[in-house]
C-alpha cells in the first residue's frame, strides 16, 4: 500500500477540482496510483470536507495486569531468572497464551521494570 502525504493529496485535488485538470493528467503529473486518486475524487464529491485519515485498528494486549503480577511474583521469587525461565513459567501458567519471546521481553522491559 502506498501511503501519500496530505499536500500530495491536496495537490491533487487542487488540480482537479480548482484548476480543471483531468484526473488522470493529475495523476501522471503527481507520479500518484489512478486507483487512490480515484477513491479520492469520490470522496471530495460526496462530501466537500472528507476525512482522509486511515483508521487503524488497535490490536489488544495479550500480557494484562494478571500477568504482569505473575512476572512480579515470580522475579522477587526467584531474581536470577533470564528470559527464557520467565517464558516457561509464563506459557506454563497461562496455557492458553501464545507470545513471542520479543513480546515479552518488551512487555518487561516497558511495563514491569518499575516493579523488578
Amino acid at each position: 500500500y502506498q501511503h501519500y502525504k496530505d499536500n500530495k493529496r491536496e495537490q491533487f485535488l487542487d488540480l482537479v477540482v480548482n484548476k480543471g485538470m483531468s484526473a488522470r493528467a493529475a495523476t501522471i503529473k503527481l507520479n500518484i496510483k489512478s486507483r487512490i486518486a480515484q477513491i479520492w475524487v469520490k470522496k471530495k464529491e460526496k462530501d466537500p470536507h472528507p476525512n482522509f485519515k486511515m483508521k487503524r485498528r488497535q490490536r489488544p494486549p495479550k500480557l494484562g495486569p494478571k500477568h504482569e503480577m505473575f512476572l512480579v511474583d515470580l522475579v522477587d521469587d526467584r531474581p536470577s531468572l533470564v528470559l527464557d525461565q520467565l517464558m516457561d513459567d509464563l506459557t506454563s501458567r497461562f496455557t492458553d497464551l501464545s507470545i513471542s519471546k520479543t513480546r515479552l521481553y518488551n512487555f518487561v522491559t516497558d511495563k514491569c521494570t518499575s516493579r523488578f
